[in-house]
């Protein structure tokens, strides 16, 4: 179907749903945050610790992936990012400090569900299709963050407020994280290294994370590339 991987379908959709959830403060959290008493040095404080934990989460993500296995790794960002939201929401928008804490840490959340996906691809699919499953990766992204992620808050915060709105998220983040659960496959037995790897292997495994920079020169030019290409993602500068 187009070069979509009919084995890995639900989970596509899976993190569409997902994103769309992740995606809904976007357009609307810095405003959100100044209006309730930030500054806006505060506000931008609070994106920044948050894309630095992102940062630093989606590094890591990939070699735990392979060593913990990809679709709990992906259940266990889903959990993890319901329960940090719910903190979020109750106890974190109570302060400066607060609200850098705890949203910062939900963003050790979505990197472990999306770039866990990414080897689940990677296991799952022969390497003659694996540009066009990679391509069905950004347009699922895509369609959950930036399309769905900020059309549905547009209508939903002139009805029921920003604060609610933000709630509202999380059926989204919950239904994405069941389907993954239940609709979505594993990796093949064959290709399992979370199986295969015990003690000292999983630790080499983790450090390959860092070495890897030096021992392929390209992987460290497609890094340097990556940093380029997001620094015009959202407006950042």
């Amino acid at each position: 179907m187009f070069g979509m991987p009919r084995r890995l379908l639900f989970g596509y959709l899976a993190l569409a749903v997902f994103m769309t959830g992740d995606g809904f403060e976007l357009t609307f959290l810095s405003r959100f945050l100044v209006e309730n008493g930030f500054t806006p040095t505060q506000a931008g404080l609070v994106f920044t610790v948050y894309g630095l934990v992102v940062a630093v989460s989606a590094w890591t993500t990939g070699v735990l992936a392979e060593v913990v296995g990809a679709k709990r790794l992906m259940i266990l960002g889903g959990v993890l990012w319901m329960v940090l939201h719910v903190l979020f929401l109750t106890v974190g928008l109570e302060s400066v400090l607060g609200t850098i804490l705890i949203y910062s840490l939900r963003g050790v959340a979505y990197p472990l569900f999306m770039y866990s996906f990414v080897v689940l691809i990677a296991q799952s699919v022969h390497p003659s299709r694996l540009a066009s499953a990679m391509g069905w990766f950004w347009a699922s992204f895509s369609l959950g963050i930036g399309v769905m992620g900020a059309y549905v808050p547009s209508l939903l915060v002139p009805v029921i407020g920003e604060y609610a709105t933000l709630w509202a998220s999380l059926p989204f983040v919950a239904a994405g994280t069941l389907m993954c659960a239940f609709l979505v496959p594993g990796v093949p037995p064959e290709v399992d290294l979370s199986q295969k790897l015990h003690g000292a292997e999983r630790t080499r495994e983790l450090l390959r994370g860092v070495t890897i920079l030096v021992e392929n020169r390209q992987i460290a030019l497609s890094v340097v590339i990556r940093v380029l290409c997001n620094l015009t993602l959202y407006a950042f500068p």
